[in-house]
């Protein structure tokens, strides 16, 4: 599901099918993907046409607050080393000094709306994943189609007892950031087991 901030004004969705598996070689030419956009909440049940149980929004679950204490810290700490740097080397001018400082609430919002958007989900079948700034985007794919798994983790994470968990899928890679730990392990776990029995993965 993608939305635009435009989109979101006028509760307008696009929804996007991925190709990720075919054995007809005519399709190896195509982009794959599938696009029906401009949709309303009541034209939602197209999707469920197309993909079992995905019409309707799941239970979601955020991520650590820490994930926006470490984004904003680190842009405001950047900002900061740029125009003392700039003024200290250019002697920049005080309009462009009060533009810099004027835009660094923009990207501190910006940061904490992105932060907002992030979230995940399991409802049955498939997972969830959300995230945007202005606009949104839900990924929503079966766990029977991932490829890899990876659990990361920072050294900031590690004392925290957080981490990133990415799933590798056939079109990509889908990421959420700043799990506790116990989760993120138990959405590895689980992923990895409804993998490894999937009738696509059998040779």
């Amino acid at each position: 599901w993608r939305q635009s901030p435009v989109g979101r004004l006028l509760r307008r969705w696009s929804l996007v099918v991925r190709q990720t598996r075919s054995q007809d070689t005519d399709m190896s030419q195509t982009r794959g993907e599938l696009l029906v956009p401009g949709l309303q909440a009541a034209h939602f049940e197209l999707a469920a046409a197309m993909l079992s149980n995905t019409a309707q929004w799941p239970q979601w679950h955020s991520i650590s607050w820490r994930y926006a204490l470490v984004t904003i810290g680190r842009s405001v700490l950047l900002i900061v080393v740029v125009l003392a740097a700039l003024i200290w080397a250019l002697g920049v001018s005080h309009g462009a000094v009060l533009a810099l400082v004027l835009g660094t609430p923009v990207i501190v919002v910006g940061l904490f709306l992105h932060y907002r958007h992030w979230g995940y989900a399991q409802s049955d079948q498939w997972l969830w994943v959300r995230q945007g700034i202005l606009g949104q985007r839900i990924d929503v794919f079966s766990p029977g189609s991932i490829q890899q798994m990876q659990v990361k983790q920072s050294f900031y994470q590690r004392r925290h007892g957080l981490a990133s968990l990415v799933w590798v899928l056939p079109h990509g890679t889908v990421t959420v950031p700043f799990l506790p730990i116990e989760i993120a392990a138990d959405l590895a776990n689980q992923g990895l087991a409804q993998a490894e029995s999937a009738a696509s993965h059998r040779v």
